[in-house]
């Protein structure tokens, strides 16, 4: 087991470190304090070699410069609100703060947001279950949002190759908080279309033009949306992507919401959270402004998949969506854990 620390570049002439966990059994899992990103993570397939399953730039300037062409948001923690927020909504907070929106649409925290920030890193952990811990104090108004924020997101590497993150947030105002983490992934193959998507979720929520919500659930049973039987992923090119905010069942903390299987490497990625909703998104291409980490993927044709656990984006503009407001003195927290295994 190990932590160390290197310096992965410059931003706004301040450092941006990358810190590499690695366990006993030679996984290894890199974060960056730009944007607290989950960089790489690094695993052995049925065939010893090894993967990185994190699809992502190879370089600091090819995620900075990613952000003026197309800000795909690589493995960033996002927020202070994940997702789209419809800044003519009729809730209190929209009304008396300008959130910072294009076309009356905020996305993902704003122009900036915490995914273009450089965290401090506040603690690293060097036991058998390695961990780092970024935080970042958000300035009252940052990006039209009220109150000072403080947040810390920790990610541990456990034993049994486990990445746990675990989010947490402080306000002195009555604020807005949903956070995530965009990370895109593919178990080592050209394609997502051949590997194979399991979801606990027996709906998804219907969106404006702008992929606004508008409340209204779609049930997925019976179509190209329902992924309770793990079905392969082939399904994308019918569906031509996805972009679409899952409802996750209630089920008990052991029972994943989620996974991801390839048959070709062997590898299964099983997901818990404690969050009512994932955002799906499998783009049908990805253009990179900069040198991808994995050259054998396919990036023309469905490269990557993200599962952003969250509360559903614009919850605060529908009164039975989970409350998004985190109240002066109050903590957020969220943890989610994906689990990497052979199957």
């Amino acid at each position: 087991m190990s932590v160390s620390v290197n310096t992965f570049g410059q931003y706004l002439d301040q450092p941006v470190f990358c810190v590499a966990l690695s366990n006993e059994n030679g996984v290894k899992a890199e974060f960056l304090s730009y944007g607290a990103t989950w960089h790489s993570y690094t695993i052995s397939d049925n065939n010893n070699n090894p993967i990185d399953v994190i699809v992502a730039p190879n370089t600091l300037e090819g995620y900075l410069t990613q952000y003026d062409q197309i800000p795909y948001f690589f493995g960033n923690i996002v927020g202070r609100y994940a997702g789209r927020i419809n800044c003519n909504g009729v809730h209190p907070f929209l009304k008396s703060n300008t959130l910072s929106n294009k076309d009356g649409v905020q996305l993902h925290g704003g122009v900036y947001g915490f995914a273009r920030q450089n965290w401090i890193i506040k603690h690293l952990e060097k036991t058998d279950t390695p961990s780092v811990t970024f935080a970042y104090n958000s300035p009252h108004l940052e990006e039209g949002y009220p109150g000072e924020m403080t947040t810390t997101v920790t990610y541990t590497l456990h034993r049994d190759n486990t990445i746990e993150i675990v989010y947490s947030a402080t306000s002195d105002r009555d604020t807005l908080v949903n956070l995530t983490n965009h990370a895109y992934f593919n178990l080592g193959e050209k394609t997502m279309t051949t590997q194979h998507l399991y979801l606990d979720s027996e709906a998804f929520l219907a969106t404006t033009s702008n992929q606004i919500p508008t409340g209204q659930r779609m049930s997925t049973p019976q179509t190209l949306y329902d992924f309770m039987d793990y079905p392969s992923l082939e399904s994308l090119t019918t569906l031509k992507g996805l972009d679409h905010v899952f409802l996750l069942k209630e089920s008990p903390a052991t029972q994943p919401k989620i996974k991801l299987h390839s048959k070709s490497s062997g590898l299964e990625m099983a997901v818990h959270t404690d969050q009512p909703a994932v955002v799906i998104f499998a783009p049908q291409a990805l253009h990179f402004a900069g040198t991808p980490k994995n050259s054998a993927i396919d990036y023309s044709f469905y490269p990557a998949i993200c599962l952003e656990t969250q509360l559903p984006p614009d919850s605060m503009n529908h009164s039975h969506f989970p409350e998004a407001i985190l109240r002066k003195g109050d903590k957020y927290s969220q943890r989610t854990e994906f689990k990497f295994r052979l199957a």
